[in-house]
């Protein structure tokens, strides 16, 4: 069995740094810790396609990383 996941990578103007994880079939995510160019804090809570457009509007810089592991491989520690 593989188990799929994307984690978006995220840091603002001020120096923030973030991450979150969302596991195939999953699609809701949270950000927080993050501030927009003005310096105030921000907060997101949605499904985690609109993380792009949510960094975008707060000048937030994103990398996302699909990545795919082995079942046994993560369950065995190898």
């Amino acid at each position: 069995m593989e188990v799929t996941t994307r984690i978006y990578l995220m840091k603002d103007s001020h120096g923030n740094k973030t991450s979150v994880t969302v596991e195939e079939d999953s699609d809701n995510a949270q950000v927080c810790g993050m501030l927009n160019k003005a310096g105030e804090k921000v907060y997101f809570e949605s499904e985690a396609y609109r993380i792009s457009s949510f960094c975008d509007e707060n000048n937030i810089e994103l990398k996302v990383i699909n990545q795919t592991f082995d079942f046994d491989t993560l369950w065995n520690g190898q």
